[in-house]
């Protein structure tokens, strides 16, 4: 296994390889790519969502997509329709085992499980230590992301860091409209406890 590379890629979620998979699929196709991820990314941990009027390289694993949103309060409900867009969603699984199979058929790109413990800058680029072992990249590329350092850091201030927890319900009778993702439902409590921050809830159906 080789210790230098044109492009070191730490992470290998949605970042990482959709950086990758568009990396060989452009004019920088011949070049050597390292990805680095301590994960198997072998379950569904989390769904992508985004909107989009055009297609896009992932439009086949498309599990869910909405032409329509609804917002609701506890006076009225609303249906909003995206004339030329389409909210969609892709479940995690199909997206890491399309684009790692995708990255396997590529003979330039190469695979180590581990973390890294260090990233620094050298005179062609930076190396990056993976559990003790030195590796050199002309680029590399961080798509980890750190919850500590982003709250501490003064460029971040007054940034808006979002996260989101989901169920999976299920119901004896139908009880969703499937042509529609109700977007915010405002008829949850809008105040924490004691009077905390202002909260929505984000809901997908």
């Amino acid at each position: 296994m080789s210790n230098h590379y044109d492009y070191i890629i730490l992470g290998g979620g949605l970042a990482g390889l959709s950086l990758a998979y568009h990396l060989i699929h452009s004019p920088l196709a011949d070049r050597s790519i390292l990805i680095v991820e301590p994960d198997d990314k072998d379950r569904n941990d989390r769904t992508f969502c985004y909107w989009s009027d055009r297609p896009t390289s992932f439009d086949a694993l498309v599990h869910r997509s909405w032409d329509q949103i609804r917002i609701i309060d506890e006076h009225e409900q609303r249906s909003i329709d995206l004339g030329a867009y389409r909210y969609q969603m892709i479940r995690s699984l199909d997206f890491y085992r399309h684009v790692r199979e995708a990255l396997a058929a590529h003979p330039t790109v190469t695979w180590l499980k581990g973390a890294a413990d260090h990233v620094e800058e050298t005179a062609e680029g930076a190396s990056v230590s993976v559990e003790g072992q030195s590796y050199f990249g002309r680029w590399v590329f961080d798509s980890r992301f750190k919850v500590a350092a982003f709250k501490t850091d003064p460029a971040n201030e007054g940034a808006l860091y979002q996260h989101f927890t989901g169920w999976f319900i299920e119901t004896p009778d139908d009880a969703f409209d499937p042509t529609a993702a109700t977007m915010f439902d405002f008829r949850t409590p809008q105040c924490g406890p004691h009077g905390g921050p202002q909260r929505s809830e984000l809901r997908f159906c």
